[in-house]
């Protein structure tokens, strides 16, 4: 019974009326990931130092360059530097003005893959396992929220499993 409901209440989503209701309040999902070496951890999830008994052989932060709030799981590392590795090339980041301002409408999911390839993993991150008859949160939101947008769902990284369109034709 609990299954039926759950895909009852899935179909709701999905309904003319709740499409339309939708479109008056436009929304944006931008997906980020972090491949191919990326680490989420240099990123929202940052550990600092004294949280880890190996901090000298993970990847951690000195406790003052991360930066919390209260109301959120987030984290922040601002950093400075003259070059980018071996790079002679300075810059700035601070991620943590983007997440005073926004971190009640971001989500972070992380996923490990089993035995299957980057892309399959890839793709059953943004289908739900094709937990939307076929579809990727990205044509979800799309569909839900970017009725009146010229353009709906945009991809700017070709040849990964998170950009693959949906299969429900």
């Amino acid at each position: 019974a609990a299954f039926s409901g759950a895909a009852a209440g899935s179909s709701v989503l999905l309904e003319p009326e709740a499409l339309a209701q939708q479109a008056a309040d436009p929304r944006f999902l931008i997906v980020l990931t972090a491949s191919g070496g990326g680490s989420i951890i240099d990123g929202p999830l940052a550990i600092r130092a004294s949280e880890s008994a190996n901090a000298s052989t993970i990847n951690t932060f000195p406790d003052a360059q991360v930066t919390t709030w209260d109301d959120s799981p987030f984290r922040a590392v601002d950093l400075t530097g003259s070059s980018i590795g071996q790079i002679p090339a300075a810059f700035r980041t601070t991620p943590s003005e983007f997440f005073t301002a926004h971190r009640q409408d971001v989500m972070v999911a992380t996923w490990e893959r089993t035995s299957v390839n980057h892309t399959i993993g890839q793709r059953r991150a943004v289908t739900g396992n094709e937990a939307w008859r076929g579809r990727t949160m990205q044509e979800i939101v799309a569909w839900q929220y970017g009725s009146e947008a010229p353009i709906t769902n945009i991809h700017l990284l070709a040849g990964t499993g998170y950009n693959e369109p949906g299969t429900d034709d």
